[in-house]
Order: C-alpha cells, then structure tokens, then sequence
C-alpha cells in the first residue's frame, strides 16, 4: 500500500515540474511591423506570440487570436556575449535579402541565450523587433 501511495505521489509530482516549467517558459508578445517569411510561407505585420516549447527545443508561433501560425526547430543556441545580449530584452532578429524580403532567423527571449531557426549563405543585414514579455491574453 505504502508503494502505491509513494508511486502516485511521484507521478503528481512529476506532473507538477512539467505544468510549472511550461508556465515558467510563458508566452511573449511582439509586433511586427513588416511582412516576413517563416519556412518559406507568408505573414503579414501585426501581433504575434511566442511559446517556447519542450525546453526551447522548438518555439511555436501563434496570432493575435492564439491560432497557431508556425513550429520552429530550433537549430542552435547563440550564446549572449557578456550578458549583453541577455540585457537587450525579447526581440526577433530576421535576415533581409534582396528586395527587403525579410526571413525570420533568431529568436531572443529576455534572460535566455538565443535560439538560430534559419541559416542562410545569401547576402543579407540583419532587422530586429522588439518584443514585450506578457501573458496570454
């Protein structure tokens, strides 16, 4: 009996690690005042959403209505230099090649390193948006 009991008690803890590292991660508003590209499809400038998911492994990308938009794999990690990076804040940083199309490449969260979603060869500079960590509405 006492087994049973130290075996449910794990299990709730366990689930308890995983609900709160979710909610940890959060949700992180940005505006984006252009049109991009994510994986080749289309977006328009406006309101989005980022959930980083399964430990920053993946960042999912949702609308202004929480419908989700995009999944990210992340392809690396970009280490702050110093802390600078760190104290910048949430933002989006995208690759803009010929004729301004703009590709969303890194992803920044405040605190954290930075995750790579897109490499490139071509010619490009670099845009940032900021973002403003919130709740989900």
């Amino acid at each position: 009996m006492r087994t049973w009991i130290a075996k449910g008690l794990s299990v709730c803890a366990l689930f308890a690690l995983v609900v709160m590292g979710a909610a940890a991660q959060g949700s992180h508003k940005v505006t984006v005042p252009f049109k991009f590209m994510i994986n080749n499809v289309s977006y328009e400038a406006g309101t989005y959403y980022l959930n980083p998911q399964m430990g920053g492994a993946r960042i999912e990308i949702r609308d202004e209505r929480q419908k989700p938009m995009a999944q990210l794999a992340v392809l690396g990690r970009l280490t702050a230099k110093a802390n600078a990076e760190k104290g910048k804040g949430t933002r989006l940083v995208f690759d803009e090649t010929a004729g301004q199309v703009r590709h969303l490449s890194e992803i920044w969260i405040a605190g954290n390193d930075g995750f790579v979603v897109r490499t490139t060869s071509e010619k490009h500079a670099h845009v940032t948006a900021p973002a403003e960590q919130g709740a989900t509405p």
